[in-house]
């Protein structure tokens, strides 16, 4: 067995793999963070980062207001999980399936207080108190899967297969509100959210074979799907747009084959060919 445990300015992580019975293992790995990244006294949604030279910290000014904006990162938190399993047969066969998932979330909240100067007919430009407030929220998963089998027909000829899945989402949402802090009227209330995903699927099947004098053979083939969805969300002051939704896909077969022969000691000649079929 081998335990390993180590800690980063940003992650903790630890490993541990221990075999089980005489041919196969055991291999889990964990990390994550453990403290928030994002301090609320340092954070500064408006570039640069560094206060200027005089300026009193987390304060911009614009033309006619001064805007003390307070900002509340949540704390923010990532992790992910490796696992993997694998066997060693009698004749040289190897088996393993491995797994992975992970994924990361953040929040933010931000406050300020602005005064601007809004036409109020008859009375012209009147100066208003304003309270805005900025919402933000980020939520990123990944997982994964593969299973692979290598099987050795002889001592010449070794094959592989491997089946394999992914995926990848992400959604972000964003929240504006701008009130009147002295009468509580709401002159701005706008949303969007974005849903992104990423899929892939495929089985993959690859042969070595060796011939004398150092001369290869590889050959294989197998088969790919790929899927993206983008779903964009927006609603201003209570009226919903139509959703944009963009839905792209995409599935092929492919064959390959190499071949190496050595010349001389210092000539190799490659040659091969690759064939790619879409389905629609």
């Amino acid at each position: 067995p081998v335990y390993s445990f180590n800690i980063n300015p940003t992650t903790l992580n630890g490993m541990i793999e221990m075999p089980v019975r005489k041919k196969s293992s055991l291999l889990a790995a964990y990390r994550q963070t453990y403290y928030n990244l994002y301090n609320s006294g340092d954070f500064n949604i408006f570039a640069p980062t560094h206060q200027s030279p005089g300026r009193q910290h987390g304060e911009v000014f614009s033309s006619n207001s001064k805007i003390d904006m307070a900002v509340y990162p949540d704390d923010y938190r990532f992790r992910d999980l490796n696992l993997k399993f694998t066997h060693n047969f009698d004749k040289g066969d190897q088996f393993y399936i491995s797994a992975y998932g992970g994924g990361d979330y953040f929040h933010l909240a931000a406050d300020a207080t602005v005064n601007r100067d809004i036409i109020d007919v008859p009375m012209g430009k009147k100066s208003t108190p304003l309270s805005v407030s900025l919402l933000n929220e980020e939520r990123n998963r990944q997982y994964g899967l593969s299973v692979f089998y290598s099987k050795k027909w002889s001592d010449n000829w070794n094959s592989k297969f491997i089946v394999s899945h992914s995926d990848f989402t992400r959604s972000v949402s964003d929240q504006t509100t701008t009130t009147n802090s002295s009468t509580s009227v709401v002159y701005k209330k706008d949303k969007s959210k974005t849903d992104n995903s990423a899929y892939e699927n495929s089985f993959r099947a690859e042969n070595l074979v060796y011939f004398t004098n150092g001369h290869q053979l590889e050959f294989g083939g197998g088969f790919y799907n790929n899927e993206a969805k983008i779903d964009y969300y927006t609603n201003f002051n209570g009226t919903s747009l139509p959703d944009n939704l963009n839905h792209l896909s995409n599935s092929r077969f492919y064959a390959f084959a190499d071949d190496n022969l050595p010349v001389n000691k210092r000539l190799t000649l490659k040659t091969g060919f690759r064939i790619n079929i879409p389905v629609q």
